[in-house]
């Protein structure tokens, strides 16, 4: 990327420095003049087309219209003379940038304890079904796009964002269970530290004592040919919940919990 391709302005928002690509495109953080509060930038395509411009905002608008307490949407976008398309959501790093569901994992040693995993994957899942029930969806997703804000907390990072970006708003219920089952893959990765590929070793062997009821759930969801039918099936099922089994999608919104109490840092900028 070549410095002529970082914004420096955009409307009320003055560009601080890059924060790498996702996947719906690159990213900068940025401070509102106006308010003070840190916002992330991404430049999601670029077109003179006119077709293609309002197609491309058409998929913003869309993909902006879900509000939950994990998924991390589009608050504004817009076009500049150029032909770039932008979106701004909040930001929901800390003073060194965005922090990844991988690199948490990382700095607690490559794994995360049980209950650490279990409330990640709820936030994930009740995120997941939520979106489900709006009629979005994301296909499956990568680890590196799941960010921990200063609290703690998950947030699927422009979620559906970059299918809509791409023409793609059809679903069946093969991507669903697809989609399903990557947060099962993610979920077996934090407990153990290993990617979910066959031969699977059994999480019970990390752990001792760990409840087996985790292991049914990862054969469950990591089934081929199976899996869960939904995201609020694999909810229902965690092992906490004593493996019930439920068709109906977790909708209801409870308050953000956190996966790691002491993972908290000041802002960018303190205000």
């Amino acid at each position: 990327m070549t410095e002529r391709d970082q914004p420096v302005l955009f409307g009320p928002y003055r560009v601080v420095r890059e924060l790498g690509v996702s996947r719906a495109g690159p990213r900068w953080i940025a401070i509102n003049e106006r308010t003070g509060e840190n916002r992330t930038v991404y430049r999601v395509g670029s077109s003179r087309d006119h077709v293609e411009r309002r197609r491309l905002l058409a998929a913003l608008e869309r993909a902006g219209s879900v509000s939950h307490a994990h998924l991390l949407t589009v608050d504004q976008f817009s076009l500049d003379n150029t032909g770039n398309v932008w979106a701004v959501t909040a930001y929901r790093g800390n003073q060194e940038g965005l922090v990844t569901l991988p690199e948490l994992a990382d700095a607690k040693g490559g794994r995360l304890s049980p209950i650490e995993t279990e409330r990640a994957l709820e936030q994930i899942l009740e995120a997941v079904a939520f979106a489900h029930g709006q009629g979005l969806h994301h296909g499956p997703i990568d680890p590196e796009e799941i960010l921990i804000d200063r609290h703690g907390s998950v947030w699927i990072e422009l979620y559906a964002l970059p299918r809509l970006l791409d023409g793609l708003d059809a679903f069946n219920e093969f991507l669903v269970r697809d989609e399903v089952r990557s947060v099962v893959a993610i979920g077996y990765k934090l407990l153990t530290g290993l990617d979910a590929e066959e031969p699977r070793v059994p999480a019970a062997r990390m752990f001792k004592k760990l409840d087996r009821a985790w292991d049914r759930w990862f054969d469950r969801g990591l089934d081929a040919s199976g899996g869960f039918d939904s995201a609020g099936e694999a909810f229902a099922a965690l092992p906490s919940r004593g493996g019930v089994l439920a068709d109906s999608p977790v909708v209801a919104t409870r308050p953000v919990r956190r996966v790691l109490s002491r993972f908290r840092r000041s802002s960018v900028v303190d205000r």
